[in-house]
């Protein structure tokens, strides 16, 4: 049974470790880096859409149902949106994507993990990697993930059909649940560079993502359904506003991830003028006890993050 004592020091820890979180988020300027990351996906939906309509245009039914599956985890209004551009980028007779037009949309598909990368190099106190080789990686990443995501679809699409029961229900929702976790998995661990005497950790950073994106869009989706009225603010422009929002939400959930693993790997930033503040009473002590400072070629001015 636990005593008085032991519960307030557990409410202390856990005050002090979410305090600690959102000062380094703040500190690495995440609202920012997750608007630009946001503006970046919002910039890839319409070619990623044009792409889709032309790998499935043969297969409408399909389509329409895979399409379904995808977006239903989205805010109505930008269900509907992104479905009426979808269906009518796919009718096109002439859609013609030249191999420019494959390039260029895997460019600005990959800006926003570019823009992320660049955060994490941050937050881990890592060497920055040259803008061409954050592209590069970010580039890779967007390649792997497509494939990765249609799969955790079909998978969900095919558990709901042949079962039909609650149970299938159920594994139709963890499976690409999983999938996705251990996308982001991959994302955190592919994306930063660390040294092979520290213990990485990135499932806790990929759980909390994943769980933080269901939390937000069920969330959002409600809100936008009942209570907004983004119309009257915004017009015709209303579900722009919407799905802008909702990036932006995804888009701090997955730096909060990324901020979870660094602070679980012990990460300090040199920049920080008042760490004391949210580290634990047995941390507080010599400085010897911190880890020593990167060398002086990784140190850098805080930078701003922002869309390459």
């Amino acid at each position: 049974m636990w005593d008085r004592r032991h519960v307030s020091g557990l409410a202390s820890s856990a005050f002090r470790a979410l305090g600690r979180l959102v000062h380094y988020l703040d500190l690495h300027e995440a609202p920012r880096a997750a608007s630009a990351m946001a503006f970046d996906a919002f910039l890839s939906i319409i070619p990623l859409l044009a792409v889709a309509g032309w790998a499935l245009h043969r297969l409408r039914n399909a389509a329409a149902e895979l399409l379904g599956s995808l977006l239903s985890a989205a805010p109505p209004a930008v269900s509907a949106a992104l479905g009426e551009d979808f269906f009518r980028i796919s009718d096109a007779k002439a859609l013609v994507l030249a191999p420019v037009g494959l390039i260029a949309f895997l460019w600005v598909s990959s800006a926003g993990a570019a823009t992320a990368i660049g955060v994490f190099e941050t937050m881990f106190v890592c060497a920055p990697r040259p803008w061409w080789k954050r592209r590069l990686v970010g580039l890779g990443l967007v390649l792997g993930a497509i494939p990765a995501v249609g799969l955790a679809t079909l998978i969900g699409l095919a558990f709901t059909q042949l079962t039909g029961s609650i149970g299938g229900a159920l594994v139709a929702a963890l499976g690409p649940a999983l999938i996705l976790t251990a996308l982001i998995a991959a994302f955190f661990r592919l994306t930063i560079t660390r040294p092979p005497s520290v213990r990485r950790r990135v499932w806790p950073g990929a759980i909390v993502t994943v769980s933080l994106w269901a939390i937000v869009s069920t969330v959002f989706s409600i809100y936008v359904r009942s209570l907004a009225r983004y119309a009257t603010l915004y017009g015709t422009l209303a579900n722009v506003a919407v799905l802008l929002f909702w990036l932006w939400l995804l888009s701090i959930a997955l730096l909060v991830g990324g901020e979870v693993n660094a602070q679980l790997e012990g990460v300090r930033d040199p920049h920080d003028d008042m760490p004391e503040r949210w580290l634990t009473p047995k941390a507080e002590g010599p400085r010897s006890i911190q880890p020593p400072p990167p060398p002086e070629s990784i140190l850098r001015p805080k930078r701003t993050a922002s869309s390459e």
